[in-house]
């Protein structure tokens, strides 16, 4: 099993808003990714944790189709993370996936 994360996520704290908007929330996802990347990409490979939890609420999706996006999230690893760091691209092909995907598309709120 993989090493307890360093990180705890409070789910009181963030804004509920559209996929990727262009508010406040926008600016803690933002960082939410730029921080946490190299967790989020183990618990993509791995297929679950609670960075995975937080980026799918972070997304808007509904906690009853987390498994399904940590499961497309896992599936796609390869597309979604290339040798460079970079969190845009990761969050421009999380936002593909979603849309390209019948259950998260209409699970998960989007700009």
């Amino acid at each position: 099993p993989p090493p307890p994360p360093l990180f705890f996520f409070n789910p009181h704290a963030v804004i509920p808003d559209p996929l990727w908007s262009r508010g406040l929330g926008d600016v803690y996802k933002r960082q939410f990714l730029d921080n946490e990347y190299n967790f989020i990409q183990e618990q993509v490979a791995y297929g679950h944790g609670p960075h995975l939890d937080a980026l799918a609420m972070i997304t808007g999706c509904n906690p009853k189709v987390r498994s399904e996006f940590s499961q497309t999230l896992r599936s796609n690893y390869t597309n979604l993370f290339s040798e460079q760091k970079n969190s845009h691209e990761l969050r421009n092909g999380i936002e593909k996936l979603i849309k390209s995907n019948t259950l998260l598309k209409a699970s998960c709120r989007r700009a």
